[in-house]
C-alpha cells in the first residue's frame, strides 16, 4: 500500500514539475477565440465589377475610436508591440491587441496585424496558442523571414498571409522573381504594392496574372487613391476611407478596373488538334493570356501534352487498352492525332516543344496535372521531378501555374516546383462553401495544399467573390463556350471560344500624359486607343471622367477613361492618365515624381536572404537597444517560470509528505 501511494505521490509531482518547466503544453484557461466572420462587400459600388477592398491603417487612438459604424472599412491595419499591444505611428501604446478585437472590431470589421520583427512574430504565435485564437483575420509583414516563420506554424494555418513589398524595386527582375517565388512558396496570396511607384499597373497584373491579389499602399492624395483604384488592384490601404470612398464614388460607368485575363483551352481548337503545338502557337497568335494545356507522362518518363491518358481517344490508336504511363515516347510517336475528324499530320508534343516554340512570346503556360487521372502509378512517380527540370531550361518558372483535381499532386509540386503557384480544381459550388462560415473552412484547406481555386462558373461562388477575393483568393472559372464571361466577375476565364474575342477590347493602350492646347479640347468623350484581344490597337470613343481638376482653371487633370460596349455588355476602365493644358501653363512632357524603391531581394542557393541594400537594417545602438530589452522581456519570463517552478515543487513535495505521513498513521492504526 505504501508503495502505491508512493509512486502516486511521485508521478504527481514530475507531472507538476514538468508542467512547471514547460514540457508539458497546453492552452491558457482564459484563452478565447475571436469569430467575426465579417462578409466582405466592398463600398458596394455595383459600376466597377472588381471593386477594391478597403484596409484602413489606424495610426493613433482617435483614429480607433471614430471607426464608422457603416460598411467602411472593413479591414483594419493594426501594427502590435512585442507585448502584443496595438501601436500607434511612434510605437506608442494605444491599447491591448485583445481589447481592440472586443471593444471595436468584433463582428463587423476584420483585423490585419502588422508584424515588423521575428521577436514580435514568436510572441504573437504565443499568444494565438495560448491567449486568442484568430481564425478570420490578416497578418502583413515586410520581413521574408517573418513570413517563413509564419507560414512554417501551425498555428497561423486559418490566416491570411500579407507580404508587403512596397520597398522593394519590383523594376529589378530577380528581386521580382524572387518576391513571387518566396511569397508563393510562404503561402502568401496577397502582396502590398507602392501605389506611388511608376510601373504600378504592370505589376499589379504581374501577382494577378498568377493567381495572386494585390493591395496597394498609398497616402491620402486624391490622385494616388485614384491611380490605385483604377490599378486593377483587390485592396486598397490608406489613413483616410472617406476619400477613398469619396473617389470611389466618381467611377460611375459600368466596366471592369482591369482586364480579364483570358486562358485559351487547350490552345486554338477551331481548326485545330487541341493540345498540340499549332493550337498553342494560334492562341500565342491571337494574343491570349495563357494557354491552358493537360501534362501526361510516358513509361520513359517523358512529359507530353493530352487531355486523355490513353491515345485511343484523340489519336488512331486503336487500342483502347493502351495507356501513355506504360508506353515509350517512341512507340507513342507512331500515333497521329485526329481529334475533331481534323488530320493534319500532328503528333503529341512534348511539354519542352511547346516551350521552345513560344520562348520569345509572353505567353503564360496553365498546367494541369492530369497525369494518367491521378492514379496511383502516376502519384508514385513524383511527376513534379520530371516538369520542373524543363520549366528551368527554359526558365518559365514565372510562366508557369499549376492546376489539378487530385490533391496528390500538391506534394509533388511543392517539393520540385514551390516557385508555381496553383489552384484546386475541385470545387463544385454548388453545394460547398456557400455560407459566410465556411469561407474560413475553405481558405484552411486552401493554405494546407498552398493552393487557390479554379471552379466551374456558377452563380453561387459569384456571390462570394469578395468574401474569397478580399482575403486573397481570386475566383478563376471555367469552362466558357460563350463571350458571356467578358463581363462576369472573374479574374481568369479559361474558354472554348478565345478565338471569338479578336475584336473585342482587351486594355487600354493609350497615353498616360494627354497634351491639348485648350479645354474646349476636353470633352466628355474622346477618342483614345485600345488593344484588341488580337494585339491590334483600335481608335475608339471612350467616356472621360475628370477624378481631379478642373477643366477651366487647372492645368492638370488627373483623369480616367472607360469604354462600353451595349452589344457584348463589355466595359472597362484605363488606368489613370492626366491630361496637360498648354493654354493654362501645362507642361508638354509628363512631370510627375514617382517613388523609386531601392531594396532589392536576392536569396542565395543556400536559401539565406542576401539584400541589396541595407537602408532598412536596424543600427547599432538600436539592435543593442532592442536586444537589451528582449533579455529583460526573457529574463522576466524566466523568473516568472522559475517562481511558479518553484510554488509547484513546494507544492509536490507537500504532498508526498503528506502521503508518507497518512500511511504511516494507517500502518500504526492497522497494528
Amino acid at each position: 500500500m505504501f508503495k502505491k501511494i508512493w509512486v502516486a505521490s511521485t508521478c504527481l509531482s514530475l507531472c507538476l514539475a514538468t508542467l512547471a518547466s514547460g514540457g508539458l503544453k497546453s492552452p491558457s484557461e482564459d484563452r478565447s477565440e475571436y469569430t467575426s466572420f465579417t462578409s466582405l462587400k466592398g463600398y458596394q459600388n455595383n459600376d466597377i465589377a472588381l471593386e477594391p477592398a478597403n484596409i484602413f491603417t489606424i495610426n493613433n487612438k482617435e483614429a480607433l475610436i471614430n471607426l464608422p459604424e457603416t460598411n467602411y472599412p472593413q479591414i483594419v491595419e493594426l501594427t502590435i508591440d512585442q507585448n502584443i499591444d496595438v501601436v500607434d505611428s511612434n510605437n506608442i501604446r494605444i491599447d491591448s491587441l485583445e481589447n481592440v478585437f472586443v471593444d471595436y472590431l468584433q463582428n463587423r470589421i476584420l483585423p490585419a496585424v502588422r508584424l515588423t520583427d521575428d521577436r514580435i512574430a514568436t510572441s504573437y504565435i504565443n499568444y494565438v496558442e495560448t491567449k486568442c485564437y484568430i481564425p478570420d483575420s490578416y497578418i502583413i509583414t515586410d520581413d521574408l523571414s517573418v513570413l517563413r516563420q509564419l507560414s512554417s506554424n501551425s498555428s497561423t494555418d486559418d490566416m491570411n498571409l500579407v507580404f508587403d513589398v512596397t520597398n522593394f524595386d519590383l523594376d529589378d527582375e530577380e528581386t521580382l522573381d524572387n518576391i513571387l517565388f518566396e511569397g508563393n512558396r510562404a503561402k502568401s496570396t496577397i502582396y502590398v504594392l507602392n501605389g506611388m511607384e511608376k510601373n504600378l499597373v504592370a505589376h499589379v497584373n504581374f501577382f494577378q496574372k498568377r493567381f495572386k491579389t494585390t493591395w496597394i499602399q498609398t497616402d491620402s492624395s486624391i490622385t494616388n487613391i485614384a491611380r490605385a483604384i483604377a490599378s486593377g488592384a483587390y485592396g486598397l490601404i490608406s489613413t483616410d476611407y472617406k476619400a477613398a470612398e469619396d473617389m470611389l464614388s466618381k467611377f460611375t460607368l459600368e466596366g471592369r478596373n482591369r482586364p480579364q485575363y483570358v486562358a485559351a483551352h487547350r490552345g486554338i481548337t477551331a481548326g485545330y488538334n487541341e493540345n498540340s503545338l499549332p493550337a498553342v502557337m494560334e492562341a500565342s497568335d491571337i494574343n491570349a493570356d495563357y494557354v491552358e494545356i493537360d501534362l501526361q507522362i510516358t513509361k520513359d518518363n517523358k512529359v507530353i501534352i493530352c487531355h486523355d491518358s490513353q491515345p485511343y481517344y484523340t489519336s488512331d490508336c486503336e487500342n483502347s487498352s493502351k495507356r501513355f504511363i506504360n508506353m515509350t515516347y517512341d512507340e507513342i510517336s507512331q500515333f497521329t492525332l485526329n481529334d475533331q475528324d481534323i488530320n493534319a499530320g500532328q503528333h503529341y508534343p512534348l511539354l519542352s516543344q511547346l516551350f521552345d516554340a513560344t520562348k520569345d512570346t509572353d505567353l503564360v503556360y496553365i498546367l494541369e496535372f492530369k497525369f494518367d487521372e491521378g492514379s496511383a502509378d502516376a502519384l508514385l512517380r513524383d511527376v513534379a521531378q520530371y516538369v520542373d527540370p524543363i520549366v528551368r531550361e527554359y526558365h518559365y518558372q514565372n510562366r508557369v501555374l499549376g492546376i489539378t483535381f487530385f490533391k496528390g499532386f500538391y506534394s509533388s509540386i511543392a517539393k520540385h516546383m514551390p516557385y508555381m503557384p496553383t489552384a484546386n480544381l475541385g470545387l463544385s459550388g454548388d453545394s460547398e462553401y456557400k455560407t459566410l462560415r465556411q469561407v474560413p473552412d475553405l481558405i484552411h484547406f486552401f493554405k494546407k495544399y498552398n493552393t487557390g481555386m479554379d471552379y466551374a462558373y456558377n452563380l453561387d461562388m459569384v456571390d462570394k467573390r469578395y468574401d474569397y477575393g478580399f482575403r486573397g483568393y481570386s475566383s478563376n472559372g471555367y469552362t466558357f463556350n460563350d463571350k458571356k464571361h467578358l463581363y462576369r466577375p472573374m479574374q481568369i476565364c479559361t474558354s472554348n471560344v478565345v478565338e471569338t474575342l479578336a475584336d473585342d477590347v482587351k486594355q487600354y493602350a493609350g497615353s498616360t500624359w494627354i497634351n491639348v492646347a485648350s479645354a474646349s479640347e476636353i470633352n466628355d468623350t474622346m477618342n483614345l486607343e485600345w488593344m484588341n484581344y488580337d494585339g491590334k490597337i483600335v481608335t475608339l470613343p471612350s467616356k472621360i471622367i475628370i477624378l481631379n481638376g478642373n477643366k477651366d482653371s487647372d492645368p492638370y487633370l488627373t483623369c480616367v477613361a472607360n469604354y462600353y460596349s451595349d452589344i457584348d455588355e463589355y466595359g472597362l476602365y484605363s488606368p489613370i492618365f492626366t491630361i496637360s493644358n498648354a493654354s493654362l501653363g501645362g507642361d508638354s512632357i509628363n512631370n510627375i515624381q514617382y517613388a523609386q524603391p531601392q531594396d532589392t531581394l536576392l536569396i542565395g542557393d543556400d536559401g539565406e536572404i542576401i539584400t541589396g541594400d541595407n537602408s532598412n537594417d536596424t543600427s547599432a545602438e538600436e539592435t543593442s537597444s532592442s536586444e537589451s530589452t528582449s533579455q529583460t522581456t526573457s529574463s522576466d519570463s524566466d523568473n516568472n517560470n522559475v517562481n511558479y517552478g518553484l510554488w509547484i515543487t513546494v507544492i509536490s513535495i507537500c504532498v508526498v509528505a503528506l502521503a508518507t505521513v497518512a500511511v504511516v498513521i494507517v500502518r500504526k492504526s492497522k497494528k
